[in-house]
């Protein structure tokens, strides 16, 4: 796994909301464990999004930073809407030249080697199930983008999976889906947002597992538990099924996998903000010298140390 270079993509569009520090301390671990823990990793972002990461020196890590890609991407003025595309863009520029890589979210770390098996052509995170009844579902049908024509041509029977993580090994499913995207892009740009994401999730979540199977390519998942994006998030984990501690495999996949993702909505509540900060703050200090790690990003750590104050394990 050392040599499977990861990449993070980020376009940032708005300016960063409260609380943004605890995205950002995320940032530093999503990029600190990938580089000490499994392989190379590189960022494509816009120049926007690079200043911020200066000033917190969060770029140094890096062993390549690329804006000129994303500052020049095709239906720029649609980010907002489809903001996914940065990674499918980034994931087709990257495949004409890298066989196998891995495009990480920055919100998300891996704390060891999880032994995936890289032979295969496509590795999510972990399926998703949805309802068309929930007012939170984020998979609009597949109808609502497609021609009848091209519905025949895909199978949707197969499940969505969460792209926080996805390992590519297959230049012919990457053109596909810089193809197909295109094609629902420049078709429905002006059309108004769909609620719930639905556009941007459509072309990422939807898309890339049933292209998968169209190509008979091989793929799998991380996680052997289907997240329920009709259960509201709770502590008691009940939005996934089976649930998380349900076998040793799942349990022992989550303490090493960690993903904020839904968690973002609720900085509002201390609990949550202090209880991510410390999970932070404690995977740092198992992992390297934490003493150090805090002399080079100094002005991140005083920062969430002012949201919440570091208490380490002992």
């Amino acid at each position: 796994m050392r040599n499977i270079p990861a990449y993070h993509v980020y376009y940032r569009n708005d300016d960063m909301e409260e609380y943004y520090q605890i995205d950002l301390m995320a940032h530093l671990l999503s990029t600190l464990f990938w580089r000490f823990k499994h392989g190379p990793i590189r960022l494509y972002c816009n120049e926007k999004y690079l200043d911020l990461l200066k000033k917190y020196n969060l770029h140094i890590l890096y062993d390549e930073i690329n804006t000129e890609l994303l500052e020049n991407i095709p239906f720029k003025e649609y980010l907002p809407k489809y903001w996914s595309f940065c990674k499918t863009y980034a994931a087709y520029h990257i495949s004409q030249t890298v066989d196998k890589f891995v495009i990480l979210d920055n919100d998300m770390w891996l704390r060891e080697d999880i032994g995936l098996d890289y032979n295969l052509n496509f590795i999510a995170y972990h399926k998703e199930a949805w309802s068309a009844r929930s007012t939170q579902n984020p998979y609009a049908p597949p109808s609502d983008f497609l021609t009848e024509e091209e519905l025949k041509e895909l199978d949707f029977k197969v499940n969505p999976v969460n792209c926080a993580f996805m390992y590519f090994n297959s230049k012919e499913l990457v053109e596909e889906w810089y193809k197909w995207a295109n094609i629902i892009i420049e078709r429905w740009k002006d059309r108004e947002k769909l609620e719930n994401n639905a556009d941007t999730i459509f072309i990422e979540q939807r898309l890339l597992p049933v292209l998968t199977k169209k190509l008979d390519l091989k793929g799998m998942v991380i996680l052997p538990n289907t997240y329920l994006s009709y259960v509201e998030f709770n502590e008691f984990g009940t939005e996934w099924f089976p649930l998380i501690d349900s076998t040793q495999e799942s349990y022992i996949l989550s303490q090493t996998i960690r993903h904020i993702w839904g968690l973002k909505s609720m900085y509002d509540q201390k609990k949550w903000r202090n209880t991510l900060l410390e999970v932070m703050y404690n995977d740092v200090h198992q992992s390297f010298d934490i003493e150090e790690i805090k002399e080079a990003f100094n002005l991140l750590f005083s920062e969430c140390e002012a949201i919440n104050p570091i208490k380490l394990n002992t």
